[in-house]
């Protein structure tokens, strides 16, 4: 994490690159829960070689912060069918971080076949994490 108006970095997690190729979304529209932002990760691989393989997560915007994990993304891609960044998962948090959208193909290859879903966290979940 990069604090814009003093340049300093805090390393929020530390990502482990050695059993595949990871990619990253990031949702930090969370306005009203600020010091949070959801974490959308994806492999493409089938099983996971880590645990943040395939993941939505909330993380805590601080050293050695909270992580949270919401859910598992189900999204696969074939590299002999499609090479396409609209095949991995995205989503989006809403402003006080209650509800998360986001896309997955639920293990079926080919960009046509992507869904949406949405999570709806409870209340005050936030007090639930230790």
């Amino acid at each position: 994490m990069v604090e814009l108006s003093s340049g300093v970095i805090t390393p929020l997690q530390s990502i482990d690159f050695s059993h595949s190729a990871i990619g990253f979304h990031f949702s930090g529209r969370a306005f009203e829960l600020p010091g949070w932002a959801l974490v959308f990760t994806s492999n493409g691989t089938v099983p996971p070689s880590t645990w943040m393989d395939d993941q939505i997560f909330a993380i805590e915007l601080v050293g050695n912060g909270r992580v949270f994990r919401l859910a598992h993304m189900h999204s696969i891609y074939n590299e002999n069918i499609e090479h396409d960044y609209w095949a991995e998962p995205h989503g989006s948090v809403n402003h006080d971080f209650s509800k998360i959208v986001f896309t997955s193909n639920w293990g079926r290859t080919r960009t046509d076949q992507v869904d949406m879903f949405m999570i709806k966290l409870p209340d005050k979940w936030i007090s639930l994490i230790p």
